[in-house]
């Protein structure tokens, strides 16, 4: 059997996602860099950096998820270590799944203390509160569902193509967090505290904590979405199906 060599047989389509998305995960790590977005807002004032920003974010970012939903997800050869292990991949893919979609429910109910458009004094008397619902198992949900979602779909798909995606969709999960830990104590000076009572890493030993700050109706969404999941996921509720029995 010969060897796979995936990068021989990279299409014009797979080019574009490596294209779109390194330019996506480059710009958006350069323009968060502490001494670039002061200068950036120094000249363009923080609205129209906030606008220009998330501008770029999406020209770059919104290409590579075209094509690749429509186009490359799920095509070209597998993985071989991926492969070789379908069954048990699977089963860790869907898990790692329904890991992300955990945190949709969630986002509201801890209070960022650097959101943008805060000063500083606003964003260091935030940091000080006590940590709070979905920051109690991480200050990194929005990453880490990237993370979660990225590494599902890799082992569940197994293919080279979901691989060019979604491993620039980890690689911002992951040095997007690190560069927001790095900003958020160099340049908003945030309390001390907040990152003691908070990790980079989800920790799941407070999820029981975190659930206690949840509204009877968030609660009732995770299990909803849980079970969408699930079903979804496994193959068990299919789309294509409901629409031909209709």
């Amino acid at each position: 059997m010969a060897m796979v060599q995936p990068w021989r047989e990279i299409t014009p389509e797979n080019r574009k996602v490596i294209f779109c998305m390194s330019s996506f995960v480059g710009t958006h790590t350069i323009m968060s860099h502490p001494n670039i977005r002061e200068w950036l807002i120094g000249k363009l004032t923080l609205a129209n950096f906030v606008g220009v920003y998330s501008l770029i974010s999406a020209a770059t970012l919104l290409p590579a998820l075209h094509t690749y939903v429509i186009r490359t997800k799920n095509t070209g050869p597998m993985i071989p270590l991926i492969e070789q292990n379908q069954d048990l991949c699977f089963k860790i893919g869907v898990l790692f799944k329904l890991l992300a979609i955990q945190f949709i429910p969630l986002f509201q109910t801890g209070t960022q203390p650097a959101e943008v458009g805060l000063t500083s004094t606003a964003k260091q008397e935030r940091s000080s509160q006590p940590v709070r619902g979905v920051m109690k198992i991480t200050r990194h949900p929005l990453f880490w569902m990237f993370n979660f979602f990225g590494l599902g779909l890799i082992l569940t798909n197994g293919t080279y193509s979901d691989l060019y995606f979604n491993a620039f969709l980890l690689s911002e999960g992951v040095f997007g967090a690190l560069h927001q830990d790095y900003r958020h104590r160099q340049s908003e000076k945030l309390d001390a505290k907040f990152f003691e009572n908070t990790t980079w890493y989800p920790n799941v030993f407070n999820i029981r904590s975190a659930l206690q700050d949840i509204s009877w109706d968030r609660l009732f969404a995770e299990v909803a979405i849980t079970t969408f999941g699930i079903l979804y996921f496994t193959g068990k509720l299919q789309f294509s199906n409901f629409k031909q029995k209709n």
